[in-house]
């Protein structure tokens, strides 16, 4: 009988701590407070923890529209330089149609600008000196294909400016795009014959960039030079040349 009443007390005396803390604050459910009824202008405000966001202003603006990259730059390349022409000669009386396709080394110097890592703008001097064409010819009265060379060589230069499009896809390796406008100029001294042309069109092309250092980087690239018709009178025949020239580009650039 006596653990029974003992038993009772506790029961009793703990409920009593519990009505204590209950019912001595008014719960409002509108703001989720508490009111101390003993001491009703004390209000207990819950506390809630709300994390705090940051907002990054310089990773929300797309990369493209930074500087990130950005410099001048300057290079050299070896050049490998096709030429390929397809001729008519007439002089009057007979017609001779042919073909030429030859290469030779030659190099470009170029220096440029880049307004980031996408975008850039680029100029080329292109250089091919002494190319001696190889023609092959058919005569359209007799059928007589004729083989030969024009015994004489050519220089032909290019000077061009680009837009230049770059895609990075690690941090040292990128492929770009080029597209621009230049002229190109055909100069023939071999004794009494000298002939000297320029023309000018749109060129393009593309390759690939690897960065070896902060400043030095290697390039590899296709470019077409020119793709264009000249016509001409020489010693009473009158050319009509339909010609290409392209080049192949191994270099390297210095940024500043």
């Amino acid at each position: 009988m006596k653990k029974i009443v003992m038993s009772l007390t506790a029961i009793m005396a703990l409920g009593t701590a519990l009505n204590a803390g209950t019912y001595g604050n008014t719960y409002d459910a509108y703001d989720g407070s508490y009111t101390n009824d003993r001491d009703p202008a004390t209000t207990i405000q819950p506390v809630i923890d709300v994390p705090e966001i940051v907002y990054d202003k310089e990773e929300s603006v797309s990369s493209f529209w930074t500087n990130e990259g950005s410099g001048f730059y300057l290079g050299g390349a070896y050049s490998y330089i096709n030429t390929s022409d397809d001729f008519l000669v007439s002089n009057g009386t007979d017609t001779v149609s042919g073909k030429t396709d030859d290469s030779n080394s030659g190099f470009l110097v170029n220096a440029g600008y880049d307004f980031n890592k996408y975008v850039g703008i680029e100029m080329r001097y292109t250089y091919l000196p002494g190319l001696t064409k190889h023609y092959m010819a058919r005569d359209y009265a007799t059928g007589e294909l004729i083989a030969g060379s024009s015994g004489y060589d050519i220089d032909i230069a290019n000077l061009a400016g680009y837009l230049k499009l770059a895609y990075p896809v690690t941090e040292s390796f990128s492929i770009y795009g080029l597209i621009g406008y230049g002229s190109t100029s055909w100069t023939a001294d071999e004794g009494t014959f000298k002939v000297w042309d320029s023309d000018s069109s749109m060129q393009y092309g593309g390759g690939l960039k690897y960065g070896i250092s902060e400043s030095f980087s290697i390039f590899a690239d296709y470019t077409l030079l020119y793709d264009g018709d000249t016509q001409y009178s020489d010693s009473g025949e009158d050319w009509s040349v339909d010609s290409t020239i392209s080049s192949i580009n191994i270099g390297v650039t210095y940024k500043f």
